[in-house]
C-alpha cells in the first residue's frame, strides 16, 4: 500500500504533541464576540513603551557587567603575586584620577568615560 494521506487516514501521527491546546477547549475558554474589543491607541503604545523600557534596563545591565568585569580584571591583576611594574601602575593612577563623572545627572558621556576608563587599564595592562 502506498504511503499516501488517504492510506494513512485512521493511523496516530508519529510527530511529538506540540503542546498546542485543542481547538475546541481555545473556543470555549475565548470570551464572546460581543465582550471582544481591540486595544486602544494608547494601550498599544503602553505595550511598545513597556518592551522598549524591558530592552534599555536589558542594555543597561549588560553594559555595566561588561565595564564592571573589566575593571574587576585590573583590580585582580593588582593583587596578584607579582603585580604590574610601578610604572604601570602609576600611569593606572594617573587615569583613574582624572576620571570626572557627575554620577547624579544620569548622562551617557560618563558612561562613556567609564568604558573608555575601564579600557585603557585593560590596555596599560596587556602592555606590561
Amino acid at each position: 500500500m502506498a504511503n499516501t494521506p488517504s492510506s494513512r487516514r485512521g493511523t496516530r501521527s508519529r510527530k511529538a504533541p506540540t503542546g498546542r491546546r485543542d481547538a475546541a477547549a481555545v473556543r470555549r475558554t475565548a470570551p464572546p464576540a460581543a465582550e471582544r474589543r481591540r486595544a486602544t491607541p494608547a494601550e498599544q503604545l503602553t505595550t511598545e513603551l513597556l518592551a522598549v523600557k524591558d530592552a534599555l534596563d536589558g542594555a543597561l545591565a549588560q553594559f555595566g557587567a561588561r565595564v564592571s568585569g573589566r575593571l574587576a580584571q585590573a583590580l585582580e591583576a593588582l593583587q596578584r603575586p607579582e603585580p604590574p611594574p610601578n610604572g604601570t601602575v602609576k600611569k593606572m593612577i594617573v587615569k583613574v584620577r582624572d576620571l570626572r563623572l557627575k554620577p547624579e545627572r544620569g548622562r551617557v558621556k560618563d558612561l562613556l568615560r567609564l568604558k573608555a576608563l575601564a579600557d585603557e587599564l585593560a590596555e596599560l595592562l596587556a602592555g606590561e
